[in-house]
């Protein structure tokens, strides 16, 4: 899978913006990013990505962007960080209802 210095940069984009928000960056926020002067510059290389197998799109789903192939393996290598005996990490799910009981 051959990727342009562009099409990388998004995958990495992509990974960041799903380990720091939860959610992938929209197509307006890739866009801005790399300074495009529209969306549809963006449109392409997310067409270019999913051909390449890098990504998987959801039809007609606000912000579905999926990583898959070397898309997950640009989100591992963006996130692994060194070990830390001090830390412990848990990964949370669900959501907690916050109010009175």
């Amino acid at each position: 899978m051959d990727l342009t210095d562009t099409q990388q940069a998004i995958l990495a984009l992509i990974a960041e913006r799903i380990d720091a928000d939860g959610v992938p960056p929209s197509q307006t926020e890739i866009a801005r990013a790399f300074g495009f002067k529209g969306v549809r510059a963006a449109q392409y290389h997310l067409e270019a990505l999913e051909q390449a197998g890098a990504i998987r799109r959801v039809p007609g789903q606000a912000r579905g962007i999926r990583l898959a192939g070397q898309g997950a393996q640009t989100r591992a290598a963006a996130v692994s960080e060194p070990v830390r005996d001090d830390v412990l990490r848990l990964p949370v799910l669900g959501r907690v209802a916050a109010g009175l009981p």
